[in-house]
């Protein structure tokens, strides 16, 4: 992992973030990668260790594997586009257990331009406390679901996933962050959940899949909390999936969240 970030590094094209980032030592900048000294990964590993807190989990939290397109229609049980109504009853179903997360599907049956807001507005109206951390590129849609959120009572929580597998940030959802992070009626935060696939994005044997998800999760975090987005007690994810080669789809995803003692680390 210390020779991924130091030799490899992490590609990144958002010249603000690159110049925050590498204002102080540790992170050096060479044909559009940011490279991260072993002494600054270490360092940064030691204070992850020291700001998590071990709570235990009271129950199970059961939600969506994120926002679907797509549906398995439980009548014909083929594969079909989401709409608006398996939102309304996936919603209903997810709320009725569960205090947080996202929207299961996307109303494909609407106009895209309006589909994340159709979620949120969704979110706000059949859930106590789900929503929030959609995913959307669109800055006038950020600001209408943060208006949306200001008139419900509540604030909104834009966290966006900026760390693409391989080894790359993403420039449009790091130009997002910078541009609301000091807006009053959203919470920026820098979402580091990286998700390296065993054979599509990342190599297929298992070390090397290990490596590429901890050098992701670690480089991502390190860029999160110099630009000063990263989340308080921030636990380490630890992500492997497999892809399935005949179709580039995901056959098998685990996911972990990591918050090692120190004297546990070479386990």
């Amino acid at each position: 992992v210390l020779r991924i970030l130091r030799d490899t590094g992490i590609g990144c094209a958002h010249e603000p973030t690159v110049n925050a980032v590498t204002a102080t030592p540790g992170i050096d900048y060479e044909n559009g990668r940011l490279r991260f000294s072993p002494d600054l990964v270490e360092a940064s590993i030691e204070q992850l260790c020291r700001e998590v807190k071990h709570e235990p989990q009271e129950r199970l939290s059961v939600t969506g594997p994120w926002s679907c397109f797509n549906v398995i229609d439980m009548q014909s049980n083929e594969v079909r586009a989401s709409t608006t109504k398996d939102v309304t009853e996936m919603l209903k179903l997810v709320g009725s257990f569960n205090d947080y997360g996202p929207c299961p599907v996307y109303p494909c049956d609407l106009d895209p331009k309006i589909q994340v807001l159709w979620m949120e507005k969704s979110c706000l109206q059949l859930t106590r406390s789900m929503g929030g951390t959609q995913v959307s590129h669109d800055a006038e849609t950020v600001r209408w679901i943060g208006e949306l959120y200001a008139a419900a009572g509540r604030r909104y929580h834009l966290g966006l996933e900026f760390v693409i597998s391989p080894l790359r940030l993403d420039h449009l959802a790091l130009e997002l962050l910078w541009e609301f992070k000091d807006n009053p009626l959203i919470e920026v935060y820098a979402d580091n959940y990286p998700i390296p696939t065993g054979g599509l994005t990342a190599p297929l044997s298992f070390a090397g899949l290990l490596a590429q998800s901890v050098a992701e999760a670690l480089g991502g975090w390190i860029v999160a909390d110099r630009l000063g987005l990263s989340r308080p007690g921030h636990k380490l994810p630890l992500r492997v999936d497999f892809g399935d080669m005949r179709h580039a789809t995901m056959g098998y995803s685990c996911l972990l969240y990591t918050s090692p003692s120190p004297r546990d680390r070479t386990r």
